[in-house]
C-alpha cells in the first residue's frame, strides 16, 4: 500500500468488504505494509467517484472517500481517522527497511513485522495489504520485498490463533499459476481453510482468506451474504480446490434446496459428454434441478488437463454432490470410473439416493 493510493476504486471495494466483516461482529486488524510514494500515476483510479451509480454500495464509505481521494496530502492514517472500520486495529509503519546489506535487511523486517503483532494483537481477522501481493521467491532479506506479503508472515499471523486475508492481483498469470497462487499457503498451513473473492472493478484484486477450519462455516456464510448485497455486482468468488471441512459450502449455493424442485447432480466419465447432454436434457423436463460438469476432459476440452485444472475440478464436483439431493450416475456400457466411483462413496456417505443410466450390480 502507498499513501497515493488512497480513495482509489482498490479502496472502495477493500473497505466496503472489510466494513461489511466488522459490521457481522469480527474485530478488524490491518497492517498496511505501507511504502513510500513513488509519483507514479498509480492510484489515480478515481473516476467511480464520480458515478452517482456506484455509491450504492456504500454511501457512507463512497462520502468518506471522496473527501480524501483528490487531497495533495492524503494518507492512510486519514482512513483511520474515519472511523469507517468499526472497531478496527491499523498498522502504519512503513515497511522499508533502508538497508542494503540482507542481514540487516532481515532483522528490521523482523523488528517491522513483530511490532505489528503487538498493535494488532486483539484482532479476530488481519489483513495484509502489499503493494503487489505474494511472493513465493523473494525472503525478507532480498531487495524489493518490501512491496510483498511473504508466506512465512502470514504463517506466523495463523500461527498465533489469527484468521488472516491478504491482497493479491492476478496480473499477467496464467491460470494455472494463478491457481497455484491462491493455494500456495498450504505449503505452509496444511490445515488452513482458504477462500477467495475477487473485485472485478478496474485491474483484478483479490482478497485470499486463511481461515483456521473452526471459523470456516461463519466466513463462508459471511462472504456469500456479502454477495447477496450490492456489492454482488462487483465481486464474486472464485473456487478453491483443497478445503477439507467439505460439510460446508456457500450458503447461497444450497439455497435452491429450499424450493420444491429435487436437485441432481450427474456423475460419470466425460468420455460419455452425448449421454450426460441428453439425461440433463431429460431429467430438467421432468422438473428437477440438474447440475452437470463443467468441461469434458475426454471428448476434447484440453483446458482439464493443465497442472492443477483436473484435482480443482473433482474437488468441486463434491460440493456439487453436497448440493444435491441425489446423483445420477452416466454409466454408459456398464463403465464406472476410479474419479466417478469416487463420488458414489462420497455421496453415499452423505446418505444421498443413488441412480444409474444403466443397470448395475452396484
Amino acid at each position: 500500500m502507498k499513501n497515493q493510493y488512497v480513495g482509489d476504486i482498490g479502496d472502495y471495494g477493500k473497505y466496503g468488504l472489510l466494513r461489511f466483516l466488522a459490521g457481522r461482529g469480527i474485530r478488524i486488524g490491518v497492517n498496511w505494509y505501507l511504502t513510500k510514494n513513488d509519483g507514479s500515476s498509480d492510484g489515480r483510479f478515481t473516476a467511480y467517484l464520480e458515478r452517482p451509480d456506484d455509491r450504492s454500495c456504500d454511501p457512507e464509505l463512497f462520502d468518506n472517500l471522496k473527501l480524501i481521494a483528490f487531497r495533495n496530502d492524503k494518507t492512510v492514517q486519514m482512513i483511520r481517522d474515519t472511523g469507517l472500520i468499526p472497531g478496527a486495529r491499523y498498522y502504519s509503519d512503513l515497511v522499508e527497511t533502508g538497508y542494503k546489506e540482507p542481514q540487516a535487511r532481515e532483522w528490521s523486517r523482523r523488528l517491522w513485522f513483530n511490532n505489528s503483532f503487538l498493535m494488532l494483537a486483539d484482532a479476530d481477522l488481519l489483513f495484509a495489504d502489499p503493494d503487489n501481493g505474494i511472493t513465493y521467491q523473494k525472503e525478507a532479506k532480498h531487495s524489493g520485498s518490501e512491496k510483498y506479503v511473504i508466506p512465512a508472515e502470514l504463517a506466523e499471523y495463523y500461527n498465533r490463533g489469527k484468521d488472516v486475508v491478504f491482497y493479491c492481483h492476478k496480473g499477467r498469470r496464467k491460470q494455472e499459476d494463478w491457481e497455484k497462487t491462491k493455494t500456495g499457503m498450504r505449503k505452509y498451513l496444511r490445515d488452513a481453510q482458504i477462500l477467495v473473492l475477487t473485485f472485478h472493478r478496474g485491474t483484478q484484486r483479490s482478497y485470499i482468506f486463511l481461515i483456521h477450519p473452526d471459523n470456516y462455516r461463519k466466513y463462508d456464510r459471511l462472504l456469500s451474504e456479502f454477495e447477496q448485497t450490492a456489492w454482488g455486482q462487483m465481486f464474486s468468488r472464485e473456487p478453491v480446490a483443497g478445503n477439507v471441512d467439505n460439510g460446508c459450502e456457500s450458503m447461497r449455493l444450497n439455497e435452491c434446496k429450499s424450493g420444491r424442485y429435487k436437485v441432481i447432480t450427474l456423475c460419470g466419465s466425460t468420455r460419455f459428454k452425448d449421454a450426460f447432454m441428453e439425461a440433463q436434457k431429460r431429467l430438467t423436463l421432468e422438473g428437477n434441478i440438474v447440475i452437470s460438469v463443467g468441461l469434458f476432459g475426454h471428448s476434447g476440452d484440453e483446458e482439464v488437463w493443465t497442472e492443477g485444472t483436473k484435482e480443482m475440478l473433482d474437488d468441486m464436483h463434491k460440493r456439487k454432490i453436497d448440493m444435491a439431493d441425489e446423483i445420477y450416475v452416466i454409466n454408459v456400457g456398464g463403465y464406472i470410473g476410479s474419479s466417478t466411483r469416487s463420488e458414489i462413496e462420497y455421496a453415499k456417505a452423505k446418505g444421498l439416493p443413488i441412480r444409474y443410466l444403466e443397470e448395475t450390480t452396484e
